[in-house]
């Protein structure tokens, strides 16, 4: 028997035997002489018995080529695992050249990742003052470009004219028609492709490009048809949604804007090699990229130069670009087409980091020069730093737009808008050698329809999938739920939700594994009676049994005890559990979705669910569904939710969404008189704090402001003769420090005032911890109290984070002539006032300086709120019931009164008054109609009345919390 190896996979999933199981590889079988290996979660075993005679192992991440294998395995070749890999690699590829090759010198990094560019498209530089209407392209005339309607038959620019002349003559407008014909208004780009495809063209030096323009052309009018239906807008007259109409329209409005850059295109060119010989930069230096390309099969070769000045861009992804991004920003007639900011480009390539800077700093500068009485001056309108603000495929390079001012000898003032990218050519050179864009390409076609409601950018949610990606890959039980996501998307139809978050992942791969398990014929039939969704009752049934089996933190249920206990109430899962268990009988190994059974008699069973994640992840989907209350109940409840290891993971795949959901049920959080472990990495305070971030709906959130976690004690702070000593750290808020509280006030901190705060504010999107600022010191606000500054609250920052720290000396107490030391000396701690005296070693109840140390007494803690109504607010939110009100079940009057008491002030009274319409109609979707009538933005505005963004909720329906997330 010794020479056999004994494997005991998952001993945390054992439940109530795995203490018994420990116990016995212990004292049995490791004495006994048996080779054994044990796996297990890190928080599901006792480690301390297993450090004596085991050898303790974390497995490594999945390597690439093993998370390869395993998707061949599974799904053979899928193109969304292949772009994603391929992404992820890319990213790291280019954050490798980036500190290696490209820019070497911390320095330089540092610098470049600092750059602040402006935005003088908004007035003001602020997006609440609105758009500079100065900010556009002008004519030949010196004022903003207009539409031509001659322009639709004879345009006056060349560019335009010429097109229009081959285009004539090869036919190619009604070679789109044609081709067009065949497909419907929400065909996709690749029956485009391939209908466009069979389009003949005469040989000739343009043919190729024609080609290329003609496909865009016949995209953007697929594009134009399909968004005409979706807006159910009324049929356009015979004709108007031809190849020809559109190419029409481009033109007329267009053709302004190619006139004028026709014109000063050269002058651009010059004003940029005169700020290249600024910095003794050659502008003909050459660089060759040699790359692969898959469509054709062959190497090829692109000649680069450090100056590169390009073609003006094309008029239909002018046109298109206009569309999407400038429609409705001005309301005086012009066209957007007028905003489009890069119809003159150019590219700087540059081999030395130096140089780069050098080159980004003359920009800023601007040039201005004299030629033939013209005055030319280039400035800078805007710049993007990539550098700074990393794109998903961390792609780095400065994007500017400048205006070219043309002042003519008569006086006459153009505009033109242009664009210069800055890149290194190590960094340009491997995004053209991966092919980078197309990869990114992929990912906005497949995401560009998700999410619209949300008007979430592209960009961020590439950023995020592919996080998750990189996470996910590297651990089995994950990648395992990408594989049954990533099969999913291969069917056809599916709509594209690559998982942004690891709670995502397992919402997406259950569902999937749920609506597979599930009997077609019956979930036709359900559905054809009109009943609930069979996968939608079974999601409920099984979130209801994880729910039970968490809060009673057991892994293995059975029949009679526990499924007919938590189901009897809800006799419609029940019937579902019944029903899919009678397969069970006849042969199926597993009939209900997710669940394994143990045991199964005529009238006992045993299960458990076949991952513990499973149940872990239908339990957070049952807590964001208000269906588990019972866990975050009380303060002392939360507290001991925090500290316990048994959720560890349950709080791991929530996170990023159980903060918020757990917001939402109770607002007000206060842990002064409740121990959170620390110095754990998974428990307790740590726990706490990764639970914060996007807690957006957490009105009141009260902590002891003590480093051990237990309010109940005092401690002791070591003084430091080189400043302030740092003790107590909130590494994150739920927003930025001014968007997540109104106010945080130091209950305990008395007059001695010997303790001082600093913010961390994010620099760079590389600094995930922030960037440190000088201590202040709090102020005063009566005899126990002390408070942050009230400047902290009002002006956005970008503040992630507060650390707390003591400071005594000699320097720092106040002199004997006045209670604040008016007469003493100064201290050298800042101070957030306008006083000079911040900081004192007088002993007092709360805090006592003995020796080198500040003693801290007990109960000093933090609070922070949403403003001075919250109190009386909350003390009416004790006056609701648990469950959300139902707008029906209240009269006016009632509703009336309630919103009253919710919304003390001169302003609650406007808004009860302007929702009056909304009430007397007592539903969910007149309240919603009335508010929306009364303010732009209704619920942010009952935020600022209330001081809560959460409350609000309680008020409706859940149709209409939908709802107001749209507004």
């Amino acid at each position: 028997m010794r020479a056999l190896i004994l494997l005991l996979d998952g001993v945390d999933e054992a439940a109530d035997l795995k203490e018994v199981i420990e116990d016995y590889v212990c004292t049995e079988l490791v004495p006994a002489g048996h080779p054994i290996v044990v796996t297990s979660r890190p928080e599901g075993v006792r480690l301390r018995l297993y450090k004596r005679n085991f050898v303790i192992m974390n497995l490594e991440p999945l390597s690439k080529e093993q998370q390869q294998a395993a998707i061949r395995m599974q799904l053979e070749e899928s193109a969304f695992f292949n772009h994603l890999s391929q992404f992820s690699e890319i990213r790291q590829m280019h954050d490798k050249l980036y500190v290696t090759s490209a820019f070497p010198r911390e320095a330089d990094r540092l610098a470049l990742e600092a750059r602040k560019l402006p935005d003088r498209f908004l007035l003001d530089e602020t997006p609440d003052a609105g758009y500079n209407p100065e900010m556009r392209n002008h004519n030949v005339h010196g004022t903003v470009c207009q539409r031509r309607e001659a322009a639709a038959v004879a345009p006056q620019s060349e560019f335009l004219r010429e097109l229009h002349r081959r285009w004539a003559a090869s036919g190619l407008l009604r070679e789109i028609d044609v081709a067009l014909a065949h497909l419907d208004d929400f065909a996709d780009d690749a029956a485009i492709e391939d209908a466009m495809g069979r389009v003949y063209l005469p040989a000739g030096p343009a043919a190729s490009e024609d080609a290329r323009l003609g496909l865009k052309l016949a995209k953007l009018l697929t594009k134009r048809r399909r968004n005409a239906l979706l807006l159910d807008e009324a049929p356009p007259p015979a004709g108007q949604w031809s190849a020809s109409s559109l190419w029409a329209e481009i033109m007329a409005r267009t053709d302004e804007m190619y006139e004028i850059a026709e014109l000063y295109k050269d002058r651009f060119d010059r004003l940029l090699r005169l700020l290249y010989a600024r910095i003794g930069q050659r502008t003909d230096l050459e660089f060759h990229v040699s790359r692969w390309d898959p469509k054709t099969r062959r190497e090829e070769r692109t000649r680069l130069t450090s100056l590169m000045t390009c073609a003006l861009k094309d008029p239909i992804r002018v046109h298109e670009k206009a569309l999407d991004d400038y429609q409705g920003r001005f309301a005086d007639g012009a066209p957007p087409e007028a905003c489009v900011a890069d119809l003159v480009r150019a590219r700087a390539i540059l081999s030395d980091a130096s140089r780069f800077q050098q080159l980004c700093d003359e920009l800023e500068k601007g040039v201005r020069e004299e030629l033939n009485g013209e005055v030319l001056t280039l400035r800078l309108v805007r710049g993007k730093n990539k550098f700074r603000t990393l794109d998903p495929s961390h792609f780095r390079n400065i994007l500017l737009n400048l205006l070219l001012l043309i002042t003519t000898r008569d006086g006459k003032t153009m505009r033109l808008l242009c664009e210069v990218e800055l890149n290194h050519i190590f960094v340009l050179q491997y995004n053209m050698v991966a092919h980078a864009h197309e990869h990114y390409d992929f990912f906005r076609s497949h995401l560009k329809d998700y999410e619209n409601e949300l008007a979430v950018s592209i960009d961020f949610m590439l950023e995020t999938r592919i996080r998750v990606f990189e996470e996910v890959g590297k651990t089995p039980v994950l990648l395992s739920l990408l594989i049954l996501v990533l099969g999913a998307l291969e069917k056809p139809g599916a709509k594209a939700t690559l998982p942004s978050s690891i709670y995502e992942l397992y919402t997406c791969a259950m569902d999937a594994a749920i609506a597979n398990s599930l009997d077609t014929s019956t979930l036709g039939a359900a559905e054809a009676s009109g009943a609930i969704s069979p996968i939608e009752l079974a999601k409920s049934m099984l979130r209801r049994i994880a729910t039970a089996n968490m809060l009673a933190q057991r892994r293995t249920f059975s029949l009679e005890r526990h499924v007919l206990e938590t189901l009897a109430p809800h006799p419609d899962e029940l019937r579902l559990w019944r029903q899919l268990l009678h397969t069970c009988s006849n042969g199926a190994s597993s009939p209900v979705p997710l669940v394994k059974v143990l045991a199964f008699g005529r009238q006992t069973g045993e299960f458990q669910f076949k991952h513990l994640s499973f149940q872990e992840a239908l339990f957070v989907q049952a807590i964001t569904r208000r269906e588990a209350d019972a866990f975050w109940q009380t303060d002392k409840v939360a507290a001991a939710r925090l500290n316990d290891a048994f959720y560890t993971n349950t709080f791991r795949i929530g996170e990023g969404c159980l903060g918020h959901a757990l917001g939402r049920q109770r607002p007000t959080w206060s842990f002064a008189h409740e121990l959170l472990i620390s110095g754990h990495a998974d428990r307790g305070l740590a726990r706490l704090h990764r639970l914060l971030p996007r807690s957006v709906s957490l009105a009141s959130l009260t902590l002891p402001l003590n480093p051990s976690g237990d309010a109940a004690s005092d401690f002791s702070v070591p003084i430091s003769e080189d400043g302030p000593s740092p003790f107590w750290m909130l590494p994150s808020l739920p927003a930025p420090l001014n968007q997540s509280f109104r106010s945080a006030r130091v209950l305990g901190a008395g007059k001695a005032r010997v303790l001082c705060v600093r913010r961390y504010l994010v620099t760079s999107p590389l600094d995930a911890r922030g960037t440190p600022e000088p201590w202040v010191a709090l102020e005063p606000g009566g005899s126990q109290h002390a408070a942050l500054p009230a400047a902290w609250f009002e002006a956005e920052t970008g503040a992630i984070g507060l650390e707390f720290g003591c400071v005594a000396s000699d320097e720092a107490t106040d002199g004997a002539g006045g209670e604040d030391g008016e007469d003493g000396d100064s201290s050298s701690l800042p101070s957030s006032r306008s006083g000079s005296t911040t900081a004192s070693a007088t002993r007092q109840d709360s805090a006592a300086l003995e020796s080198d140390h500040v003693i801290l007494r007990k109960h000093t803690q933090i609070t922070f709120d949403q403003g001075a109504d919250t109190p009386m607010l909350l003390q009416t939110l004790s006056l609701l019931p648990t469950d959300p009100l139902r707008l029906e079940e209240l009269s006016v009057p009632e509703l009336h009164a309630l919103l009253a008491q919710l919304l003390p002030g001169s302003s609650a009274a406007g808004f009860v008054s302007s929702a009056a319409a909304g009430f007397i109609s007592s539903s969910a979707a007149g309240f919603v109609s009335s508010v929306s009538d009364a303010y732009s933005n209704p619920f942010a505005s009952l935020a600022r009345f209330t001081g809560a963004a959460g409350y609000l909720e309680v008020l409706l329906l859940p149709e209409a919390a939908r709802a107001s997330e749209r507004l």
